[in-house]
């Protein structure tokens, strides 16, 4: 492909204007299939379902002990894989503390677990054995990242216990304390730069899977998506697994977001009503005056912007779709997707400002799990004389071949 524009690039000097207008057309049209081709490239993870094996690769049953999904890597200790049922079942050569034990409830009876959001019949599980040396973990890698955009990753959780491994004689538990904790992270590299690490409380959701996310700025087109348990449990106690604690871990296939890209924009008034359309009536993105938000995310892909999101108070917890200030008031419209700014009488500044976020329509797994934009910023220049205080954003015009 880049041979082919060099070529048609560097013949468009010497040709007639007819070929010149051929040629010239000819590489447009091969620039936009290039741009097209990488657009379609989404970020990708691999999902907690797959087919297993163990650590050197051979398959193995689901359950099983001492293994992992397809496309995921053991980092430390022994991870398994579990069901509702049952979690770690041994098979020949592969065995680990408490392996085929039961899923119980509070009061030792076995009692399935309810199936994540995302429906799969089997997870990773990773264990907290207090041993810092012996810390289970797990992680796969993220592809097809564009450097310096946001992403969210989407993951399941769940902590649970266990009664006694069904080995005759032997009274070993998988787990029978609830997780109090755990930790995931996202990484330049298996062992390289940490970009993000997050902790998770679980003790309080026992039996109930979690919602969590990973959020997280690309340095490189692939990272790596780790999960860690910690080791705070006691070591000491009859038997010594009786303390252990299970983390479950579901990942839906490609189960990450492009965070929405939210940009500043600025307008001028002498005191009238100055109106932004920052998202359009469709529930994708729209320039605002050449500036505004900007997003390859749209609503044909599942992500489009929820028209009634736009947050006007990003600092509270509470959406805000209108703010009164000394400046003035600021109100959004959510059946329109624009926010107006109404200058009070008695406003003698020079600039009017509020921040503002929005949320997409992610969708995953039949539930809308949306990422909230960065923080931007709309502007009004106020032009109480006649004269403008200051240049506001001007649209950038980009240059084409023809």
């Amino acid at each position: 492909m880049k041979r082919k524009l060099h070529f048609l690039t560097n013949s468009l000097s010497n040709a007639s204007p007819k070929i010149f207008l051929v040629l010239c057309l000819m590489t447009v049209f091969l620039l936009q299939m290039q741009t097209g081709f990488a657009q379609q490239q989404k970020p990708t993870i691999a999902p907690t379902n797959g087919e297993t094996h163990d650590y050197n690769g051979a398959d193995a049953p689901i359950p099983c002990a001492l293994c992992v999904p397809d496309n995921w890597i053991k980092g430390k200790g022994t991870p398994d894989t579990a069901n509702k049922d049952e979690v770690a079942t041994g098979w020949p050569g592969h065995a680990t503390t408490g392996n085929g034990a039961k899923w119980v409830d509070d009061s030792d009876n076995v009692t399935p677990l309810p199936l994540p959001p995302n429906g799969h019949d089997h997870w990773v599980v990773i264990r907290d054995i207090g041993n810092k040396s012996l810390e289970e973990s797990v992680f796969t890698n993220i592809n097809n990242l564009v450097v310096g955009r946001e992403y969210e990753v989407v993951v399941y959780s769940i902590t649970a216990i266990t009664g006694e491994e069904p080995t005759p004689g032997v009274h070993n538990y998988y787990g029978h304390e609830y997780a109090e904790e755990f930790f995931y992270e996202v990484k330049e590299s298996p062992t390289g730069n940490v970009i993000v690490r997050h902790k998770s409380i679980q003790k309080e959701s026992k039996r109930k899977w979690q919602t969590q996310r990973a959020r997280f700025k690309a340095s490189q087109t692939t990272a790596y998506l780790g999960f860690y348990p910690g080791y705070t449990i006691p070591t000491t106690g009859t038997p010594p697994s009786i303390n252990f604690q299970p983390i479950g871990l579901s990942v839906s296939l490609n189960a990450i977001n492009e965070v929405p890209l939210a940009k500043d924009d600025e307008k001028v008034t002498s005191g009238s009503p100055v109106v932004f359309k920052v998202v359009d009536e469709a529930g994708s993105y729209t320039p605002s005056g050449g500036t505004g938000l900007t997003s390859d995310i749209t609503a044909e892909s599942g992500q489009g912007v929820q028209l009634k999101s736009v947050d006007l108070d990003p600092s509270t917890p509470v959406e805000e779709h209108v703010r009164m200030t000394s400046q003035g008031s600021w109100g959004y419209d959510k059946n329109t997707g624009k926010v107006t700014f109404t200058p009070s009488p008695n406003f003698t500044g020079d600039v009017a400002s509020i921040n503002y976020t929005v949320k997409d329509a992610y969708e995953l797994d039949g539930n809308v799990v949306p990422a909230t934009s960065n923080v931007a910023t709309l502007k009004v220049l106020i032009d109480s004389d006649g004269v403008v205080k200051k240049k506001g954003f001007r649209p950038i015009f980009q240059k084409h071949l023809c």
